[in-house]
């Protein structure tokens, strides 16, 4: 593995068309403007059977950490796979819509605490926010951050999303062990006492 984390390309010929050889160029561009190494682009066609397997295998073999394609309709079903997600990222292009990687374990959370949509959308815009801040982790600032982009304020978001403390509370415990984030060594700090 480079120093980069690793990306492939993914297409479909039957929906990009004439339009393939651009979309391989975007997928290129979209590796080097977030800072991918590309290691590949899978192309496959209508006819190719059990896509999806297909594309695991290659995720797996290749060990990278995202898929990038050109839109979501490259998906059958115009929907990203679970298996997919379980395994990468996906970097939607058109539009520009970055899915982070989503294991099963967190699936399962997920299963277990009735999560409505929009407590899903406020996490994924923190996972947003951590990723593009360069966090090894999501963190309380970033679920703040999430929660003040919301045009209703925090408050009113939190009233409508019917959101519970304790299951706020889980939710965002499951959340900081996904990795540590650079604010835990402050927090750490501050609690010894050795802030400045």
């Amino acid at each position: 593995m480079g120093l980069l984390p690793s990306a492939v390309g993914f297409l479909r010929t039957d929906v990009s068309g004439p339009n393939q050889a651009q979309d391989e160029l975007r997928i290129r561009q979209a590796a080097n403007r977030t800072g991918y190494d590309l290691r590949k682009t899978i192309v496959f066609s209508e006819r190719t059977k059990d896509r999806v397997h297909r594309l695991r295998v290659a995720i797996d073999r290749l060990d990278v950490e995202a898929v990038i394609v050109p839109t979501v309709e490259h998906f059958d079903g115009g929907d990203i796979p679970d298996e997919i997600r379980e395994m990468a990222g996906v970097l939607i292009l058109n539009p520009e819509v970055k899915y982070l990687r989503q294991p099963r374990a967190v699936a399962l959370a997920n299963a277990t605490v009735a999560v409505t949509p929009e407590v899903m959308a406020l996490l994924n815009s923190a996972a947003e926010i951590a990723v593009a801040a360069g966090s090894g982790g999501v963190g309380v600032d970033h679920l703040l951050l999430a929660m003040l982009r919301n045009p209703d304020g925090t408050a009113e978001a939190l009233r409508q999303m019917d959101l519970a403390a304790d299951v706020f509370g889980q939710r965002l415990a499951h959340l900081a062990t996904l990795g540590p984030a650079p604010h835990r060594a402050y927090c750490a700090a501050t609690k010894s006492g050795e802030s400045q």
